[in-house]
């Protein structure tokens, strides 16, 4: 969930199943991807829960990026930390054991160079507690 707004993705095969198309269906792809958004308030029941995390985590700069992205992380103790970036299928596209770092500030360089232009998530463990930040690549 980013911005209030629920995201869901699918892609279409050729196995039949129980969804049907308003209006007709599209021609067969076997690559075609749909995005549908619904806000959070749409859905009932749903609240988020936030944790206190052993660690602050900013915002990615620059961004969007080009070739690096910089993420500054508080650390309150000495940690085991890595770096997940996931694309919007939710498959890891860039993985970084950063290993164990001390208590303190560190910034964390991360090189997306490679990584097709597009919105991602990047998350970061930190002795296995999680927070992502939301990075677009140009």
């Amino acid at each position: 969930m980013v911005d209030n707004t629920i995201y869901f993705l699918f892609q279409e095969d050729d196995a039949p199943g129980t969804f049907e198309w308003p209006n007709e269906q599209p021609e067969a792809n076997e690559n075609e991807m749909y995005m549908m958004t619904v806000p959070k308030s749409f859905f009932v029941g749903i609240e988020e829960n936030e944790v206190a995390l052993n660690f602050e985590l900013s915002q990615p700069y620059p961004n969007p990026a080009a070739t690096y992205a910089v993420l500054n992380v508080v650390l309150q103790e000495n940690s085991h930390v890595m770096v997940n970036i996931l694309n919007a299928t939710g498959q890891s596209v860039y993985f970084s054991d950063m290993g164990n770092l001390r208590k303190g500030s560190h910034q964390l360089r991360l090189n997306v160079e490679n990584l097709p232009a597009g919105i991602y998530h990047c998350s970061v463990n930190v002795d296995g507690q999680a927070a992502s930040r939301k990075i677009m690549v140009r």
